[in-house]
C-alpha cells in the first residue's frame, strides 16, 4: 500500500512539472502579442523560456530514472 502511495506522489510531482511546462508555452505565446512584443524585456524573457523548458525536462527525466531504479 505505501509502495502504490509512494508512486501516486511521484506521478502527481511529474504532473505538475507537465502543467508548468504548459504555462511556461502559453505565457510565450501571450508575451508575444502585439502590444508587448515592442518591449525589450519581453524578448530576453521569450528568448529564455526553451532553456527553461529544457532544464526542466531535464531534471523531469532525472527524476523519473532515479523514481524507477528505487522500485
Amino acid at each position: 500500500m505505501q509502495n502504490r502511495t509512494a508512486n501516486a506522489n511521484k506521478e502527481i510531482k511529474l504532473l505538475a512539472v507537465s502543467i508548468l511546462c504548459a504555462a511556461l508555452l502559453v505565457l510565450g505565446h501571450l508575451l508575444l502579442a502585439k502590444s508587448l512584443a515592442e518591449q525589450a524585456w519581453v524578448e530576453y524573457t521569450v528568448a529564455a523560456i526553451p532553456f527553461v523548458l529544457f532544464a526542466i525536462g531535464a531534471l523531469a527525466i532525472r527524476f523519473a530514472i532515479t523514481a524507477e531504479h528505487q522500485d
